[in-house]
């Protein structure tokens, strides 16, 4: 199989992004995708710089993809189908800052989530087309920058309601942006209930053109996102990734970070999980 392994920095967040690079490159990874938020975040901060990322990366060949931010460095999470419109706006300007520090580092392509609703009762209706015309301005931007804009699979919560292959598929149709693709998240398949995973390997079948990125991780009863080594369903994992390999031959991207929620529960250090990680999707690759 031919897939490059890349993972998200949020991983090894306890370190600057330059030294993820590095470190990434000396475990065996192919790539790294870089957190915007994060990244903003430690810039602000003195703690890195686009130059050293881009040092780091020239000098251990990694390539790399961004993951757009969710929230601004205040910590004030961002919805660009917010009906705040000045909300609204904060989101898709700070969705396109992601999409120039893609340029910025040389990656080709920046994930990102949808939209989602302000309120856990609503109408699919009410947020679909502010959502549509936040993608526009974005896509627009980035097709000036030559970034291509990958949209997530989201998982079953409060608030989301574009969440399944087919739904991605739709907008890429409806927008008709050369430049928007999906990214599959097979962990969010999965909390939509275990038959679902195969429904997302279907519907992603019928117009893999579109398919341009891939999140896996471990998954829990205490959180979506776990290393590898917490996973609660390994051996289900290990069929539905090969059977997704069969016919994706690109990019896997291991996310999770172990600040998460579920910290209390994890005893590995950060270089403990990201070596374990790749261990186990090569396993499952070979």
């Amino acid at each position: 199989m031919d897939n490059k392994i890349f993972t998200s920095n949020h991983i090894l967040s306890s370190i600057p992004v330059h030294d993820a690079v590095m470190k990434l490159k000396g475990f065996g990874y192919d790539g790294i995708e870089v957190w915007a938020e994060g990244f903003f975040s430690q810039s602000e901060n003195g703690l890195t710089s686009l130059a050293k990322v881009r040092s780091a990366l020239a000098k251990t060949g990694l390539d790399c993809v961004v993951h757009a931010p969710l929230k601004d460095i205040s910590g004030k999470k961002y919805n660009i189908s917010s009906k705040d419109a000045v909300l609204r706006k904060r989101s898709i300007d700070g969705t396109i800052a992601g999409v120039n520090l893609a340029k910025s580092l040389g990656a080709s392509l920046m994930n990102m989530h949808p939209g989602h609703a302000d309120d856990e009762k609503f109408n699919v209706a009410d947020y679909y087309q502010m959502n549509l015309d936040s993608l526009r301005k974005i896509c627009g931007s980035a097709e000036k920058a030559g970034i291509i804009v990958s949209m997530e699979t989201m998982e079953e919560r409060p608030k989301e309601f574009v969440k399944t292959p087919q739904e991605i598929i739709d907008i890429i149709h409806e927008l008709g942006h050369p430049n928007l693709g999906m990214t599959l998240d097979i962990s969010h398949a999965y909390t939509h209930g275990k038959s679902d995973v195969e429904r997302y390997l279907r519907e992603i079948k019928k117009d893999m053109h579109h398919l341009y990125h891939c999140h896996v991780s471990g998954h829990s009863k205490s959180a979506t996102h776990v290393p590898f080594a917490y996973c609660e369903i390994k051996d289900f994992w290990a069929k539905e990734i090969r059977k997704f390999l069969e016919f994706y031959h690109g990019r896997i991207s291991i996310e999770g970070a172990k600040k998460d929620s579920n910290s209390s529960m994890i005893l590995m250090s950060e270089d403990e999980i990201v070596k374990d990680n790749l261990k186990y999707i090569k396993s499952v690759m070979h």
